[in-house]
């Protein structure tokens, strides 16, 4: 940084001065502006002096006092790259420099010496958190840092975040909303970049702070196609892929997993609170990684368990220290926090019951009980259930059973062949089973597995559904031809009464078709496609079709 003393201002402009440096029209145009008061928030800094001068618009104008070299003006008014000499808004400052240098200097001193006390009485990190504010909402002063210090190369990523929200912000409509997909692909391009050169601290930073403003302004933004979303998990993991990358010791991620364990206790967003789980079940590979994520979740966990409520993030909670503990193959502790909180998620349950598995087997059937009560239809847990059951129980059976009718995997359906103690109880259990789950074509499908014709024609007999006798046409209406024919006809017949519409035409046809295929069903065949056509006279649509089954 320059000595102080060598970039104090020094020159002393003259009117003879400004006069010979500007044209006749700007030096009487600057003078009136100066006469008139228009030149605004003039002091000097060093050996530069800032200006505000306002004519309509208000103009910044920035003079540097050059030594031998002289006054450099500059006007962000166009004059200067149009015409010859200074611009009058420079002419006015000048002026105004001209009657009130001293002032000024004093000023300045005074300034730098109440700077200086307050800089004392200020603790250093204060001093730097609060430039480091400074910086992020002002440009100008940001770029003033970055020259100073020559850091023009670096990547400050500060600056990276501020102008990622700056697209928001230049996005959103009137009611602050953003209703487009905002491009984020160059900014993933730059992080990437930093990840091939094996830069993998600026990677980190980067990716990092865009998972961070993508989520905090989710509030923004319309997400019902999951563009933003899917952003936000690309850059998280690939924030997590640089740390690993990097290689770090264990005291080195413990910033990473701090930082990571406070969005996810922060984040509110159902998405969004697993892929922090993810990512910090990700970098804490080694037992001290482990042990300092549990220290920072012990507190939050035991919050949760004082105070009896469940946050948004219980199950990814419990998840995380199911995770640890497995890792550390801590596994009575595992199987006592799971104890307090299995109930809440499924996924726990099934994690339960492994932990109990070897540590309580009586303690685990009793639970398998109560966690296929609690999720009767969820397949998962009934299969991870099943080890729990002896096979020779009615539990065990009324399981199989209950799997056969929600998936129709026949493994199931065998298995319980197997073990059954009346198997035409159990044939009639299931059977009734899948017609109130209203899946009768499971039923069907089970009584002819087992070559039981005539019970599966007396189920097609007792339901309402064309489509079943359109499905087991050709195995059962050629074992019985008439009983067929005498239920499949008159629905048809009901059928065609319904309603009016092109499909629903096709649908009779077919099933006409399907009808007249029958064997030994001609003359009976006519009779049904008559009375079709007598009861409909006024549909021609579906007697045109009706006309057209050869």
């Amino acid at each position: 940084m320059q000595d102080r003393q060598s970039t104090r201002w020094s020159a002393r402009p003259t009117r003879t001065g400004i006069r010979q440096a500007s044209t006749p029209t700007s030096y009487d145009n600057g003078l009136s502006y100066y006469m008139a008061g228009r030149v605004q928030s003039a002091y000097i800094n060093g050996n530069i002096l800032q200006a505000v001068v306002a004519d309509g618009s208000k103009y910044r104008v920035d003079i540097k006092d050059a030594g031998i070299e002289g006054l450099v003006g500059d006007c962000t008014c166009a004059y200067s790259s149009r015409h010859y000499g200074i611009c009058k808004h420079v002419v006015a400052v000048l002026m105004h420099l001209m009657d009130h240098i001293e002032e000024m200097l004093v000023e300045e001193d005074t300034r730098e010496a109440t700077i200086n006390y307050m800089i004392d009485k200020v603790p250093a990190d204060g001093v730097l958190k609060f430039l480091a504010a400074v910086m992020i909402d002002d440009e100008e002063i940001r770029q003033r840092f970055i020259k100073e210090f020559g850091l023009e190369n670096v990547r400050l990523q500060r600056d990276y975040r501020a102008e990622i929200d700056r697209m928001y912000r230049d996005a959103a409509e009137a009611d602050g909303k953003v209703y487009s997909n905002l491009d984020f692909e160059g900014y993933f391009t730059n992080a990437r970049e930093s990840q091939h050169n094996g830069e993998m601290d600026s990677a980190t930073r980067m990716f990092k702070d865009m998972s961070e403003i993508i989520s905090e302004r989710m509030i923004m933004v319309d997400d019902s196609d999951g563009y933003y979303t899917d952003c936000f998990i690309e850059s998280l993991e690939n924030m997590v892929e640089s740390i690993i990358r990097e290689r770090l010791p264990p005291e080195k991620k413990r910033d990473h997993i701090a930082y990571l364990l406070g969005r996810f206790v922060a984040e509110t967003r159902p998405k969004f609170i697993p892929q922090y789980r993810s990512a910090l079940e990700n970098i804490c590979t080694q037992n001290a990684d482990l042990l300092y994520w549990q220290e920072q979740l012990a507190p939050h966990l035991k919050d949760m368990i004082d105070s009896g409520n469940t946050p948004k993030n219980a199950v990814d909670m419990v998840l995380m220290q199911t995770h640890i503990l497995e890792k550390l193959e801590d596994a009575d502790e595992l199987a006592s926090i799971l104890a307090k909180f299995y109930h809440l998620d499924k996924k726990l349950c099934i994690r339960y019951l492994d932990a109990l598995r070897h540590i309580n087997p009586g303690k685990a059937r009793r639970a398998a009980q109560e966690v296929v009560e609690k999720y009767p239809d969820d397949t998962d847990i009934i299969e991870r259930a099943f080890r729990f059951y002896s096979k020779s129980s009615r539990g065990y059976s009324a399981l199989l059973r209950r799997m056969f009718v929600m998936t129709g995997d026949w493994k199931h359906f065998f298995k319980l062949k197997e073990v059954a103690r009346n198997w035409d109880a159990e044939m009639a259990n299931m059977v009734k089973e899948c017609v109130k789950m209203s899946n009768p074509v499971r039923a069907t499908e089970a009584y002819l597995k087992e070559d039981m014709m005539a019970e599966a024609m007396k189920l097609l007999e007792s339901l309402d559904s064309l489509e079943l006798f359109e499905t087991f046409r050709t195995r059962l209406a050629r074992r019985y031809p008439s009983r067929y024919f005498a239920a499949y006809g008159p629905r048809i017949i009901e059928e065609a009464r319904s309603k009016k519409s092109k499909k629903h035409y096709d649908r009779i046809q077919r099933h006409l078709i399907n009808l007249k295929a029958i064997p030994g069903s001609e003359t009976k065949y006519t009779d049904v496609k008559n009375t079709v056509r007598k009861e409909n006279p006024t549909k021609r649509a579906l007697l045109k079709v009706i006309d057209g089954i050869e």
